[in-house]
Parts: C-alpha cells; structure tokens; sequence
C-alpha cells in the first residue's frame, strides 16, 4: 500500500488485486510441481508465501531499498497515482462527458512526436519537455497541459486518434462499457446460468480459449450438501448406510 495512491497523499489499500496475484503465483507452482510428477513420478511439498508473492512485483521499491543511504532508512519511493517512475507522460487524462478519461503513455521519443504531431500542442520547443528524462522531472507542467488538450475532446474519437498516429492511448472503461464492448460480445460475452435459489444469472466465463479442451460453464455452482452423496461414496467410499446415520445424525447439517 506504501507505493500506491496519490503524490503526497496518503497510502491507499490495494486489497483484492494482492489476492488475484497471490493465486496466480499458487497456481504456477503447482504446475511446476505437477511437471516435476509427471516426469520423475515424485511429488512434493509447497511452501507458499503470499508476502513474497508481492514482493515479486515491486523489485524496484526493494532494490531502492537496497541503494538508500543507511543514514535515511526510512526514505521510500514517492507514490505517483497513475504515473510512471521513467515514462512522462504516463496517466489519465480528463475527457468531455462526466467520469470520461483517456490514459495516454509516451515511452520513447517516437510516441512523444507523434503525440505533439496529433494534439498540436506547442511543447516541442519547449526545453523542460526537450528529452524523456527532463519531461518525467516536469511531469506535473506536462499533465496539466496534456489534461487541458484533452478535457475538450471526446474520449473514444481521442483514443482511436492517437493510436493510429502511433501513441498508446485507451478510454477507461465502466464495467458497463466492458460489458457491452464489442470485442466482449464477439468472444462469447457473459454465459447464463440457473440457479435454485437466485433464478438466472450471467456470469463472465474463463478468459481463455483452448482448442482441444474448451473452457465452458456447464451451469451453477452446486448448492450446499448437494454433492454429499458422491463425495461420500466415490472419494471416501461410505456405504449408503453409513452415509444414512451420518445424515441421520445431522453431521451434514
């Protein structure tokens, strides 16, 4: 949380995003465990530490750590908001309409000229933009007058734009807006499911498509004790009088 949130504000809680890449890191894991059995017929251990699951993701804020001087060790990096620590400009910029923002990135010199090509902006000529370096130190000039360029423009048209004229640019999207985008839609979109006790539902399917083995959602999670039946007898191997006194005496309550 140390890194996120804006300039000279307070640090935000990042929460669920640690959760997602934590699992991401499990799941690699017990891949390379399962490559392991299968070619040695050995399985092992895993010992997983979410901590430094996310640790793996800031290497720069532990290498700055490493270069600090040791009579500042409490110095950490600046938090940036939507910035970038080399890029300028790098973040989202205000569009007309309400909540309508486009993020723009300049990584080289090339998407610089071509985004002063495309705005008009006179900041060529200008020496506190004149290299990448010296635009990151005077990012905040920057962002202004880049927010100011494209507060009058519509997002959509601004992002297509710049893009074609080789800037990386992207609206930021809504739930809504990713919902009905286009490229959603044509992958399948949303997959409608029945439930017993919530009635239909749409829910978004796996990201990824196989061609020998489709991911699909067949239907609904089971509800609860559902399963309790072939749990009991095909994983455990319980007679249906043994599963009979366990119900009998409500220890699958």
């Amino acid at each position: 949380m140390s890194l996120a949130g804006q300039p000279g504000a307070e640090p935000m809680l990042i929460g669920g995003t640690v959760d997602l890449r934590v699992g991401t890191a499990a799941a690699l894991a017990l891949l390379a465990a399962l490559h392991r059995r299968d070619r040695t017929g050995q399985g092992m251990f895993i010992d997983h530490s979410a901590r430094e699951s996310v640790a793996m993701l800031i290497g720069d804020a532990l290498l700055a750590a490493q270069m600090r001087p040791p009579a500042d060790p409490t110095d950490e990096p600046e938090r940036l908001g939507n910035g970038h620590r080399a890029f300028a400009p790098h973040g989202l910029y205000p569009c007309a309409g309400d909540d309508a923002a486009v993020a723009i990135v300049c990584r080289d010199d090339a998407a610089w000229a071509a985004l002063l090509a495309t705005s008009g902006l006179p900041l060529g000529d200008d020496p506190r933009f004149a290299t990448g370096l010296s635009r990151w130190k005077h990012r905040a000039d920057l962002d202004a007058a880049l927010g100011a360029w494209t507060r009058t423009r519509e997002a959509e048209p601004l992002a297509a734009r710049l893009r074609e004229a080789g800037v990386p640019a992207s609206v930021s999207r809504s739930g809504a807006d990713l919902y009905d985008w286009p490229q959603f839609q044509a992958r399948g979109g949303p997959v409608a499911v029945d439930a017993e006790e919530v009635g239909r539902r749409l829910i978004v399917p796996p990201p990824w498509r196989m061609s020998r083995t489709p991911a699909a959602i067949p239907g609904p999670a089971p509800s609860l004790g559902a399963d309790n039946h072939g749990a009991l007898q095909e994983l455990l191997g319980y007679d249906a009088a043994r599963i009979a006194a366990l119900e009998e005496s409500g220890a699958l309550e």
